[in-house]
């Protein structure tokens, strides 16, 4: 977790838990100031290839990062742990269907919501890169900040 510790990284975690480890962590291209890290791990099962991305929920200031996480590294598959505040939301969450940052232009077109975790298929595109990218996010919004959930918690 050397990468997450960094203090030219640190400003960029939301929590002090759930930090992710510098052998999965995903990182950017090119981010924000130049910088490659970003609050997200790739998670696999036994052997496969990653299977999906897991972090915490972007701070205002790097929500751009994390959208182009997404359409760089092809995510079809996200969970994000924790709840946000509404006036940090980053995602269309209910009408307006679309939320708009630079070229970036993300779209609900469906969502489900169970006990404790939301489902929102998304599409990303960008009118820079040209690119588009379709995802399922799940956010599971009873996350514990400190990262430790008991038996029951689900």
């Amino acid at each position: 977790m050397k990468d997450a510790f960094n203090p030219n990284n640190s400003w960029k975690n939301r929590e002090g838990a759930g930090l992710p480890f510098d052998f999965n962590r995903v990182p950017l291209s090119k981010g924000s100031m130049g910088n490659t890290y970003i609050n997200a791990s790739f998670v696999g099962c036994l052997g496969r290839t990653a299977e999906y991305v897991l972090t915490q929920h972007p701070l205002a200031d790097t929500s751009m990062d994390f959208w182009k996480m997404m359409l760089e590294r092809h995510v079809n598959v996200l969970v994000v742990l924790g709840s946000v505040e509404e006036e940090d939301e980053y995602w269309p969450d209910s009408e307006p269907l679309e939320w708009y940052e630079e070229d970036i232009t993300v779209t609900l077109t469906d969502r489900d919501e169970f006990k404790n975790i939301k489902a929102s298929n998304l599409e990303i595109e960008s009118d820079m890169n040209e690119s588009h990218q379709a995802l399922t996010m799940f956010q599971i919004s009873n996350w514990p900040s400190d990262g430790t959930t008991p038996n029951d918690h689900f």
